[in-house]
């Protein structure tokens, strides 16, 4: 378990004025509404190139395995001109398991499910981050985002969870196949109180990430979801480069 500062988590609700977050829910909600045609799947957060039953592995099948002709211009004419009607087809062409969808506000030069890596604290990023088209739809959330204690703002993703399924037990090691020596700040925000995930220690216990609203961990810990309710919920993502006061009291905490 490589942990953060010495500690499995950090609760980061003293550092991101989670009241005012909570009293935008309505806005994000509205936001989500007028967004919805933006929505994307969840293409291989896992870090897996396996033919599993999500939609990157129907996304392996198609391109590996596939021996239909048609089934593989369908393929090809959808991903050239609308990726989110893509997804939308490998998910019920290949029929999947899909526990999450996304609503990218803010990502790099390349789509969010593209290979990347995440900004990093001691090196230098080759992208460059932009607005999405859906960042319109959410206006207060951005004038939140752009106050909250990053001195390079990164990446905004709301996470949008189907009902009844938990987070994957997962570790996002992004291009690598392994944990590396790399820090990657981001903040976990649950302004609605409906998720509980956890972080896993060497032993393979579970250490719940509680209480607060937002946190802040080892992105190459074990970690995943403990919920399984009979609701759809949302949690938000942000990424970034803290600013340098934020790192000395996170040493401290």
């Amino acid at each position: 378990m490589k942990g953060v500062h010495g500690k499995p988590y950090i609760c980061m609700d003293a550092y991101t004025h989670m009241d005012q977050l909570k009293s935008i829910v309505p806005d994000i909600n509205y936001g989500i509404a007028k967004s919805h045609a933006l929505i994307r799947l969840n293409y291989g957060i896992e870090n897996h190139n396996e033919y599993v039953e999500d939609i990157k592995g129907a996304y392996n099948r198609w391109r590996d395995l596939e021996t239909d002709t048609r089934l593989k211009q369908y393929g090809l004419e959808l991903e050239r001109s609308d990726k989110v009607a893509f997804h939308y087809w490998l998910m019920y062409q290949y029929p999947v398991y899909e526990a999450l969808n996304y609503l990218v506000i803010r990502e790099f030069d390349r789509d969010i499910n593209e290979p990347y890596l995440p900004y990093d604290a001691h090196k230098t990023n080759p992208y460059q981050c932009r607005w999405t088209e859906a960042a319109s739809h959410f206006p207060t959330l951005i004038d939140w985002a752009q106050r909250l204690p990053f001195q390079t703002l990164g990446p905004i993703v709301l996470l949008l969870k189907n009902s009844g399924l938990k987070t994957v037990r997962h570790r996002d090691c992004f291009l690598q196949p392994e944990p590396y020596d790399q820090e990657e700040q981001f903040i976990w925000f649950d302004p609605c109180g409906a998720r509980t995930l956890y972080v896993e220690n060497d032993q393979g216990q579970q250490i719940l990430m509680q209480p607060g609203h937002s946190f802040y961990w080892n992105n190459h810990d074990w970690h995943g979801g403990v919920e399984n309710t009979n609701k759809v919920s949302w949690s938000m993502r942000v990424e970034g480069v803290f600013d340098h006061t934020l790192v000395q009291q996170l040493k401290k905490s």
